[in-house]
């Protein structure tokens, strides 16, 4: 970087009490500052990191030391996320930024049981897509047990018999609803759970990626 651009750079830098070199120009929705360099606007914590420290590797997310320090930091779009200070930044996956982070994949992370009492031990822990949240093995295999088992009872009935979905709800007037096209009846309470369940799923991801620093 020439003498020029630092000068740039540091004009639009703010030396706090705490060491953060914070952020004085334009800011991003999830707090981080821009820097425009050769034509292209960068994010400028990134480009401190480059600039002072070295390459990024391939992959690699920049994680703030000082927010990862900072226990009474809840987290989210907070002001580490506008420091620029080299010795607060470090190149890591992006696994070890979530886990670093005050989100609810970090917490997940840190849990030795289920919510059923097992342990998530490596042999009984697999991992959602993305990486970001742990499941129980035990669960899952006992999940599928109960739905292959309802399933087989549940077949052996006449649909227009069954007096109740799979999952045990009753098929009662409050309580179903009938497919438009194919006339097939249907659980709300079902539909309502799953509903809620991917409601829930898009919250938590959401959540995760912006407690990510």
């Amino acid at each position: 970087m020439d003498e020029r651009t630092l000068k740039r750079f540091m004009a639009m830098v703010e030396v706090r009490p705490n060491g953060c070199w914070y952020w004085l120009g334009k800011l991003n929705r999830q707090g981080y500052g821009y820097f425009w360099f050769e034509g292209k606007s960068r994010l400028a914590h990134r480009f401190s990191f480059q600039q002072f420290v070295g390459p990024i590797p391939e992959g690699y997310e920049i994680d703030h030391l000082c927010h990862t320090r900072d226990k009474n930091c809840p987290g989210g779009v907070c002001d580490h996320r506008a420091c620029v200070f080299p010795h607060d930044l470090e190149a890591v996956t992006e696994l070890e930024n979530v886990m670093r982070s005050r989100g609810l994949a970090s917490a997940n992370a840190a849990k030795t049981f289920c919510v059923n009492g097992h342990a998530l031990t490596d042999a009984n822990t697999y991992l959602y897509p993305g990486g970001r949240e742990r499941g129980c093995r035990t669960c899952r295999t006992e999940g599928w047990r109960r739905h292959r088992d309802s399933r087989r009872d549940h077949v052996a009935v006449p649909m227009a018999e069954r007096t109740e979905c799979p999952a045990g709800h009753p098929y009662d007037e409050a309580n179903t609803y009938v497919a438009p096209k194919t006339g097939a009846r249907g659980c709300k309470t079902c539909r309502r759970i799953a509903d809620r369940e991917a409601k829930r799923a898009m919250r938590e991801r959401k959540k995760a990626a912006e407690s990510a620093s």
